[in-house]
Parts: C-alpha cells; structure tokens; sequence
C-alpha cells in the first residue's frame, strides 16, 4: 500500500534550493518511502550528562561529554541531563541522502501511517538541518 507524503512549505523549498542530482536522488529515497514509511532511521534525543544528580559521578559524566557518548540508557531526564542543542526530535525519522551528507527529517502523522510528512531536508553538517527543523515545529505551534 503507497502512503501519502507530504512536505512542509518550507520543506518544499528545501526541495527546490537543492542540486539537481541531489533531487533526483530525493525522488528515489520517496519511492522507496511511499512503501515502506519506517525506511529511514528513527531519530532519538541525545542526552548529555551535566552533573551527578543524572546518577553519574562527575568524572563519568564528563567522559560521556567529552566522547560525545549518547547517554540515552541513564535516566538523566531533564532535571540532570540537558537534550542536545535543545532539540527535541523523539518520534521523527532521517534519511541519508547525497552520501550521508544531507537529511531528509520526516515523522509519521497518522496512528495509521497514511500519512509522511517532510519536515526538511538539507546538511547535517553541525546539525543544521536538525536545528532548522526544531524552528519549523516551533512556528507550527
């Protein structure tokens, strides 16, 4: 069964400010989404280990840090851990484009997943895209 994609405005425009074999390789990517709505990788938030009130002693909390160690398996929270630039894009997914230098950010709309929405796409490069998606769910409300 073919789902239904759709794209924000501005995802559109993202669409179009894109090279042309780029878009090409976009198209492909939702073909293959049209079929198959968990192709991409779910994205999950990325905690960062502030102090020894998320249960980590100090030293610990700074290795994660400093390796840059995702550190979803602690129960952090948000009273002891922060969400990584401030983003919260638990529940949306990414697709690799372009040899995995751009993303396509999507997220299922329908407890039925009728339907995609493109939310954007563009660089990952110092989480670009990441950031311009989280201002986009901002202006949606």
């Amino acid at each position: 069964m073919p789902y239904r994609i759709e794209f924000l405005p501005d995802a559109e425009k993202d669409y179009a400010g894109l090279d042309r074999s780029i878009r090409k390789e976009v198209v492909k990517k939702m073909d293959g989404l049209a079929e198959n709505p968990f192709l991409g990788k779910l994205l999950r938030n990325k905690w960062i280990a502030s102090d020894i009130s998320c249960g980590l002693s100090k030293e610990l909390a700074n290795d994660y840090n400093k390796k840059n160690i995702p550190c979803i398996e602690i129960p952090c929270g948000f009273a002891g851990g922060s969400l990584q630039f401030g983003i919260d894009l638990a529940g949306f997914y990414k697709l690799y484009v372009a040899k995995k230098k751009d993303r396509i950010v999507y997220r299922l709309l329908d407890k039925d997943i009728e339907i995609i929405e493109i939310v954007g796409i563009g660089k990952r490069e110092k989480e670009e895209i990441y950031k311009l998606v989280a201002s986009r769910l901002k202006k949606l409300g």
